[in-house]
């Protein structure tokens, strides 16, 4: 098929193309994205191995206009330059997803967030990488910005320029100017992030430079950074050897680089070691938001569940010393732990890691976002979504086991039924059908357990979310 960087080879998945390891921009490791290289020919085999730079796409069979040669589209001659496919159809809505991993790990191509169940319903979904890690979110001294960014930010206080925040813009910039060719609505699309992928979702509408390029949002339990680079810029150039420049820098090696990394990350375990800060909610642009959180997000730790485990020892020894660590956390973390809930520590850790800006998120976006809750006995921690949203419970049967127990597919399969469609219809232009966050904050209660019975609730609660409220007024109280 072409497009304007040249010919791009796809792949017959089931009933669906996949496009994989698309380069939408290119450049040096420590420098802005630059206008991807054209290519006359890209054929290679499909892979997982993917640039950073590099966004794939999953379309129905259908909908690319321009097929120019096909073994299987009854359109295209196999071996022909000239014969294109004539599509008549109208456009489809555009799904762009951005994958979670603290801003460290990850890829675009990994089974859950391939697309298919969205491409088979109509939908041309793309699913990009970015710049992580140092690469990504260490701000330099010499930061070299594009020139429509402002550069007067002091990268060692608050930076509002990320290369990997940055290489988001180009990626939408790429879907806007070449979607069309793969069937793709480009005034149609639908951002979509989970874990840091919902932080980089919300960090992107705050950027008034993706003004048309997003039309709708989906953030599924974001994560930013609880504390920036004026706490961390020191360490940083400790473990780098010398000053946060792009010329000291690219004198490293990958893997010296990623050494450096590795050690940089273990003083900062109990937080994103790099992201996006800080996030300012009130910047964010307004667009339809659907936007929730899992109950129970990080009670599967190993390290919370050991405490609240010893919390409930009969021992008063071990309780006492569980407390005692379950404070230290309660410090280190910025959290609040209410003693009295069921596995007090892992709920604060899932309240301060997630749900603090999801819920800050929803306050300033009162009247443009519908908020969401999932709750369960045994399959409502992070990540947990993503099969759902996805339609994907059969998909990576061991890893869905992982996060969403036993049997899953037998007991999860109706509501991720119910949500992916509620997903599908909102990137479609729907509203869901239930009311806006509003000024009753009302959330509504998707049961798993009860998923497991056949059923899907239907609860809307109000003020769902006045925990988190009360507890975290404030983002970056030490501010």
């Amino acid at each position: 098929m072409a497009i304007k960087q040249g010919r791009k080879r796809g792949f017959l998945r089931g009933s669906v193309l996949r496009f994989e390891s698309i380069p939408y921009a290119s450049g040096e490791r420590f420098a802005p994205p630059s206008p991807a290289v054209p290519f006359k020919s890209f054929f290679g085999a499909p892979s997982t191995t993917t640039h950073r730079q590099s966004l794939s796409i999953t379309c129905p069979v259908d909908a690319p206009p321009s097929i120019i040669e096909s073994d299987f589209h009854p359109k295209a001659k196999s071996g022909s330059d000239s014969t294109p496919t004539a599509s008549t159809k109208p456009a489809a809505p555009v799904i762009v997803f951005i994958h979670g991993g603290r801003y460290e790990e990850g890829f675009a191509d990994e089974l859950w967030y391939q697309g298919v169940r969205f491409a088979e319903e109509g939908f041309v979904y793309v699913s990009l990488n970015y710049r992580y890690r140092l690469e990504g979110f260490l701000p330099l001294l010499d930061e070299d910005h594009p020139a429509d960014v402002d550069a007067s930010a002091d990268p060692n206080t608050e930076p509002e320029y990320f290369r990997g925040a940055e290489d988001i813009v180009v990626a939408l910039r790429w879907v806007r100017d070449n979607i069309a060719a793969f069937g793709g609505n480009p005034e149609q699309v639908t951002l979509m992030g989970q874990s840091a992928g919902g932080a980089l979702t919300a960090w992107t509408l705050c950027n008034p430079r993706t003004e048309g390029l997003v039309h709708r949002a989906v953030i599924l339990s974001p994560g930013f950074p609880r504390e920036g680079w004026p706490s961390r810029e020191h360490v940083a150039r400790a473990v780098l050897g010398g000053p946060l420049t792009s010329e000291h820098l690219s004198s490293l090696s990958p893997e010296q680089l990623q050494r450096a990394y590795r050690r940089y990350a273990r003083f900062y375990g109990s937080d994103c070691a790099v992201g996006p800060y800080p996030f300012r909610p009130s910047e964010m642009r307004d667009v339809p938001l659907l936007i929730g959180t899992l109950r129970e997000e990080f009670t599967k730790m190993p390290f919370a569940r050991a405490i609240d485990k010893r919390l409930s020892s009969k021992n008063p020894l071990v309780r006492q010393a569980a407390k005692a660590l379950g404070r230290y956390a309660e410090w280190k973390l910025g959290a609040r732990v209410r003693w009295a809930s069921p596995r007090p520590v892992g709920m604060a850790i899932g309240d301060s890691a997630i749900k603090r800006w999801a819920v800050a998120i929803m306050e300033e976006k009162r009247d443009t976002s519908w908020a969401y809750e999932f709750h369960g006995s045994q399959s409502a921690w992070h990540c947990a979504d993503l099969p759902l949203v996805f339609d994907a419970l059969t998909v990576a049967p061991k890893t869905v086991k992982y996060f969403c127990g036993e049997s899953a597919a037998e007991r999860l399969q109706p509501l991720a039924t119910e949500f992916h469609g509620i997903v599908s219809r909102f990137a479609r232009g729907e509203d869901p059908e239930w009311p806006r966050y509003g000024s009753r904050r009302l959330v509504r209660r998707f049961d798993m357990d009860a998923s497991a019975q056949g059923e899907v609730t239907r609860e809307v609660a109000e003020d769902a979310y006045r925990q988190i409220r009360e507890d975290y007024p404030e983002l970056y109280p030490s501010r």
